[in-house]
């Protein structure tokens, strides 16, 4: 038996075990009597005997408007017990739940509540509702009403929204009950029918549902048993995961009955092809994974194409109006470079290798190797990921600040915000290797909030003695899509009553890429209330122009590997002068980055630059530099 109390926002959740011990059911032993007689059938209607008034006159018309069923109101505890003798005579139907003021007046609501149910036989009781609110519980009154199969007790705050809602579950908890009474009924009177659900249940402990394959559970047996024989015979195995690509989207477009047809249809075909391997198994909604003995693999990547052209040639019931499906497929070897051939070891291995398949465009294949760059950098990711949580959680991160110069005045026009990690008691995580990390991880978004919430903070700090700081902050791709963003930073400016101008936004050409609409839209949306955004990295993509034609970009930040050798590469020299030329007949502000030393910052000027970023200029430093 599993009930809940809610307290405030909080819910405890407690399961009862089960005991012989049982009270004697409804007040008299002949209202029990007949309800064992009556059965699922003799419930219904909710029953509420409550000590507020008002919570009863706010409560009757929301539970008629949702259709619970009947309500019955009763003004006491007498009251409620003399209905259940007369209804245990009567044949009227008692209550399906019943919700109790734990503070009635001359009434042992505890007591109460232990002689409406009888744990041993729930479904032969109401679902009970105790509404303590204020009224304070002791731990044995507490312990006594979760013992015996009280389905909720709330605690704190109450009003009649809260209690519908814990009507509605006492009612889903009475239906439980009583559907499993049926169940066990049935298995009583039919010992076929338990044997057969037995039955299914055997195979449900194995195998997979849907495809008849072997589920996960079978597979890890299947793997152990696999690397003691790969390892003791000096034998080759390999374990292939197959995952269709895209396949979320046929559930989107033809729905889950198409998808779940397709799945069947390439269970029967892995099946069909592959008889040989020691388990065929479904080990995610759209995953498979086979096991094969004796194999190396030059031959494990033959078979894999094979298979990858089998599967896109399927087509869902011969129709040609389904798309063609694709799939990527991870191979890990048992015992390659000395690896552990522990099941969930190998399994980890396959699905890094069916990873780098997807990262590829999908309808390929990747074999794991542990030398591969990619692994590497996922490995290097995973350490890093719970740190970057804590570092959100804890606020652990830091800032450093590197000027940007105007070229003229050489006075700093802006400063950009560099953001800093300690990493595991050593040396700081710099951005170029922090941002692109969490950007893979899926926390990029995250940490965007995250640092504009605090540079918004700071900026509100330095209002009075740095009126002229004008700080910059890098959004990753994910920023912009949607609207989070935008209400950040529109209620922060406002609550602080800061000048929008003092913040300005940097974005990576690629960055704008995905979503280039809702993107365009939320720029459009900060440049309107005075925020200024400029294109980093500009030059090094091929859609270049098309970003400074569509986007409202005021400055345009030129990739640091034009300038880094400016001095040396006369074809440089020659691009720089280009973009500058273009960028000012566009109206907008030229700022070269990665200035490394007095030639390349006296060509860069020379060319027009308006604004110069580098180490020779200024370094990234804790705190900004006053004009």
């Amino acid at each position: 038996m599993v009930g809940r109390i809610i307290n405030g926002d909080a819910t405890e959740t407690w399961e009862r075990p089960g005991n012989g011990a049982g009270q004697s059911g409804y007040p008299l032993s002949v209202v029990a009597k007949q309800n064992q007689q009556r059965g699922a059938e003799g419930f219904g209607g909710i029953h509420l005997i409550l000590r507020s008034q008002g919570l009863v006159e706010s409560l009757v018309p929301m539970l008629a408007t949702a259709r619970m069923g009947p309500v019955r109101v009763h003004r006491t505890g007498d009251e409620f017990t003399r209905f259940l003798i007369q209804a245990a005579s009567s044949g009227e139907l008692l209550p399906a739940a019943v919700m109790i003021s734990a503070d009635l007046a001359g009434v042992d609501s505890v007591a109460l509540c232990q002689e409406l149910i009888d744990p041993v036989n729930l479904a032969s009781s109401p679902a009970v509702v105790v509404v303590a609110g204020d009224c304070k519980l002791s731990e044995a009154d507490l312990d006594t009403l979760t013992s015996n199969g009280v389905a909720e007790i709330v605690l704190g705050e109450v009003n009649a929204p809260i209690l519908l809602s814990a009507v509605a579950r006492s009612l889903a908890v009475h239906s439980e009950r009583v559907a499993c009474a049926r169940i066990t009924a049935t298995f009583r009177q039919d010992p076929a029918e338990k044997q057969i659900m037995e039955s299914k249940l055997r195979y449900l402990v194995s195998q997979d549902e849907l495809t008849g394959l072997l589920n996960r559970k079978r597979l890890y047996q299947a793997l152990e048993v696999t690397a003691t024989q790969a390892g003791s015979a000096g034998l080759g195995a390999a374990l292939f995961l197959i995952n269709l690509d895209q396949f979320q989207r046929v559930n989107e477009i033809y729905g889950y009955s198409v998808g779940d047809r397709l799945l069947a249809q390439v269970a029967r075909y892995l099946s069909a092809v592959a008889g040989e391997a020691r388990a065929i198994a479904r080990t995610g909604s759209d995953q498979f994974a086979l096991v094969l003995d004796k194999i190396e693999l030059a031959d494990a990547q033959k078979l894999a194409e094979r298979w990858l052209s089998g599967i896109r040639n399927l087509r869902l019931d011969n129709d040609t109006r389904f798309p063609v499906t694709t799939a990527s497929i991870g191979i890990a070897l048992f015992g390659e470079g000395g690896t552990s051939n522990r099941s969930q070891d190998i399994l980890s291995r396959a699905e890094q290798a069916c990873y780098l398949a997807k990262r590829q465009g999908g309808n390929t294949l990747a074999v794991f190797r542990e030398d591969a760059p990619e692994i590497r950098l996922r490995k290097h990711d995973q350490r890093l990921l719970p740190e970057i949580r804590r570092a959100l959680a804890e606020d652990r991160f830091h800032f450093m600040f590197q000027p940007v110069f105007d070229a003229d005045s050489g006075l700093p026009a802006y400063h950009e915000v560099l953001l800093r990690l300690g990493y595991n008691g050593s040396s700081e995580v710099s951005p170029q290797v922090l941002v692109p990390a969490a950007e893979r991880l899926g926390l990029a978004r995250a940490l965007d909030l995250w640092v504009l919430d605090r540079v918004i903070d700071y900026l509100s700090d330095k209002v009075v003695t740095h009126q002229e700081l004008r700080l910059s902050v890098n959004l990753s791709g994910q920023a912009l899509q949607d609207g989070s963003v935008y209400t950040l930073v529109k209620n922060k400016l406002e609550l602080n009553n800061l000048d929008p101008s003092r913040l300005l936004f940097e974005l990576k050409e690629t960055s704008c890429m995905a979503e280039f609409a809702k993107t365009r839209e939320n720029i459009a949306k900060l440049s309107a209330m005075g925020c200024q955004f400029a294109i980093d990295d500009f030059g090094s993509g091929f859609s270049s122009y098309n970003y400074i034609k569509n986007l409202p970009a005021h400055i345009l930040k030129i990739d640091g590997a034009f300038i880094a050798n400016i001095a040396n590469d006369p074809t440089d020299r020659k691009l720089v002068a280009a973009m500058v030329e273009l960028g000012h007949s566009l109206g907008k502000v030229m700022v070269a980055e990665w200035v490394q030393d007095p030639q390349s910052f006296a060509i860069v000027k020379e060319l027009g630059v308006d604004y110069c970023q580098g180490n020779f200029l200024g370094r990234a430093q804790t705190n900004p530099i006053h004009r």
